[in-house]
């Protein structure tokens, strides 16, 4: 068994379902309610890709229930923080304008 880094995995595959899913076209005049959909598609990419990625054993219904409820995590996790970095107010959006 490969022993790595869940931290760095994890980071990795941010970057990777935020890339994926457009974040670098994101511009002040991006409506927030594209930028929620993106986060939305990345978030469940990266909890699907995380889900998968850990589990070891065989492939059960339990490892789809767990897929499952890691793309919720990981869309409402992506979903808060593009609120809380492209909302009114937030960091990244007074940065684009």
């Amino acid at each position: 068994m490969i022993d790595y880094d869940v931290a760095e995995l994890e980071e990795k595959l941010i970057r990777v379902a935020t890339e994926v899913c457009g974040y670098r076209t994101i511009t002040a005049e991006t409506p927030m309610h594209e930028i929620r959909a993106m986060a939305e598609q990345a978030g469940m990419m990266f909890g699907r890709s995380f889900a998968a990625a850990l589990h070891s054993g065989p492939i059960t219904a339990e490892l789809a229930m767990e897929i499952r409820a890691s793309e919720q995590r990981g869309k409402e996790r992506f979903v808060e923080s593009a609120n809380q970095l492209f909302g009114v107010g937030g960091e990244l959006r007074e940065l684009l304008t």
